[in-house]
């Protein structure tokens, strides 16, 4: 009895002392990992005012080996989280159309630093599918840098993507050197390194890593390898779809009065990010995402009204990715506020300067964050009552000092409703194609600057022309509506009345 309470007690002291470990490793790990993402973000800035060739190459490779120094410490965080049972599934809702490629862009710089010839072939449906986006990258990003590491320039690396049934198939191949007959039932061993890998070196926990989460994500992996011939590695992930994108406009334009506000949380840290999610969650339609890259990707796909980001990210900054938001015409209206322990003034200089509307400090009072992002609420709403005066100005074709601003995108939509509202055939489908956006981003950018769907932006240019048609003019009602772009002059009618809450007859009368 005394020696099995003495083994229980040594079981107890070694499982405490290997958690004690994994919790100091893991906080040297991200100290490590937070000086080298932000002297990287400098050199980045360096790079781009320097013009001395030598410079340039001297700042390449500080960038390229600061990249993999933060591979290395991603690969071993990761790992540490497998051995103590702390990796989790994270699914987030996305467009993989939008998602794939820039991670592929990623990659692709990297083959072209190596003289790798990257191609790929991208096939997935449109539309909201749910998977954990970050496993997703993680997989193509260790299983890519461990073709690039073996396979000498000149190569051909080539990632094939598709969606079938309720799977996602990702086939990776290069024709580089291969793996040995002895050395295949080993490489996806935690440190295994054959004969090659000792040459080129490394930690032998990529490909570990990658079988343990598709492992997790309950999906499944093959290798085919032969020396001389190449590498191809076959994946099939669970996919869950969730719907198309006209089915969200749907959604969005049946439920106007009752549509909650929508608000991206970029936080790599779990208890936390539950933890603001759940409270957030009745008064906003909440999405999360752990990283940069990922909060990039649902920021461009799904327009929130409102991003919170962390500042200290695993793939870079929070001010990294307030300034993709706010320099990109797409996203550049989303205010973005910052919620993280770094409270340097440096950092916050640099959040403001990139374009966040507001900084806090963690730890923060719920109350304080709640009020905060209501008064970013209540500048939005000023900003599309603004969408009425300027509406009004615009059709009646006052000079123009004497209109008040708009955002540029609305400046570029009310320019396009202008040069084409007397065109029946003119569509928010139409619209979406002149200004390059899918229709879905439309909707919800338009949205969120006018309160209106693009729809009722149309609509409401071609009454308020119409009042002063009927006002200015001596044309019959039917030809102002067919002036206008109505084909129907009763739908028209109709239309009048409930947009000025009198007919077009009654309108002429008052003349």
């Amino acid at each position: 009895k005394s020696k099995r309470e003495r083994l229980s007690l040594k079981q107890e002291q070694d499982k405490q002392i290997a958690e004690n470990r994994n919790r100091l490793f893991s906080s040297i790990t991200h100290d490590i990992r937070t000086p080298l993402a932000l002297m990287m973000g400098p050199v980045e800035r360096a790079k781009q005012k320097a013009k001395s060739t030598d410079t340039i190459n001297d700042l390449n490779m500080v960038t390229s080996n600061g990249q993999k120094l933060m591979d290395l410490f991603t690969q071993i965080l990761d790992w540490n989280k497998v051995e103590s049972d702390a990796l989790y599934l994270n699914p987030q809702i996305g467009e993989l159309e939008i998602t794939l490629p820039l991670i592929l862009n990623r990659l692709q710089q990297q083959a072209i630093e190596k003289g790798i010839s990257l191609k790929s072939n991208i096939n997935v449906s449109a539309g909201q599918f749910k998977i954990d986006f970050d496993k997703l990258e993680k997989i193509l990003v260790n299983i890519s840098k461990n073709a690039f590491k073996f396979c000498p320039a000149g190569s051909e690396f080539v990632v094939d993507i598709k969606n079938k049934n309720d799977f996602l198939e990702l086939d990776l191949s290069d024709n580089g050197p291969g793996i040995s007959a002895p050395d295949l039932p080993f490489v996806f061993d935690r440190y295994f390194q054959g004969a090659n890998g000792k040459k080129k070196g490394g930690t032998g926990i990529g490909l570990a890593i990658v079988k343990e989460i598709v492992a997790l994500m309950a999906g499944t992996i093959s290798l085919e390898s032969k020396e001389q011939k190449g590498t191809r590695f076959s994946i099939q992930l669970p996919i869950e779809f969730v719907a198309e994108p006209e089915e969200s406009i749907k959604i969005t334009e049946n439920n106007d009065n009752t549509e909650k506000p929508k608000i991206l949380i970029v936080e790599d840290e779990p208890e936390l990010l539950t933890f603001i999610q759940s409270s957030l969650q009745d008064r906003f339609e909440v999405t999360t995402a752990d990283s940069t890259t990922i909060g990039w990707s649902l920021a461009q796909s799904q327009l929130p009204d409102i991003i919170i980001s962390d500042w200290n990210l695993p793939d870079g900054t929070g001010g990294w990715l307030c300034n993709k938001i706010k320099t990109t015409p797409l996203t550049g209206h989303i205010p973005v506020l910052i919620l993280t322990a770094n409270d340097s003034d440096l950092n916050r200089k640099e959040a403001f300067s990139a374009g966040a509307v507001a900084w806090m400090g963690k730890p923060f009072r719920l109350e304080i964050l709640q009020k905060q992002l209501q008064t970013i609420l209540n500048q939005q709403s000023k900003t599309q009552e603004l969408w009425t005066r300027v509406l009004e100005t615009v059709v009646k074709e006052e000079p123009k000092e004497k209109q008040e601003q708009l955002d540029p995108f609305m400046e570029e939509v009310l320019s396009l409703i202008k040069a084409n509202f007397t065109k029946e055939a003119f569509s928010v489908d139409q619209m979406a194609e002149d200004l390059n956006i899918h229709r879905v981003q439309l909707s919800r950018k338009i949205k969120t600057l006018s309160g209106k769907r693009p729809s009722i932006l149309i609509k409401e240019y071609r009454l308020n022309k119409a009042k002063i048609l009927l006002n200015t003019t001596t044309q019959n009602i039917s030809e102002i509506a067919y002036a206008i772009g109505f084909s129907n002059s009763n739908y028209f009618a109709t239309a009048y009345k409930k947009q000025f809450g009198i007919s077009p007859t009654a309108q002429r009368d008052m003349k």
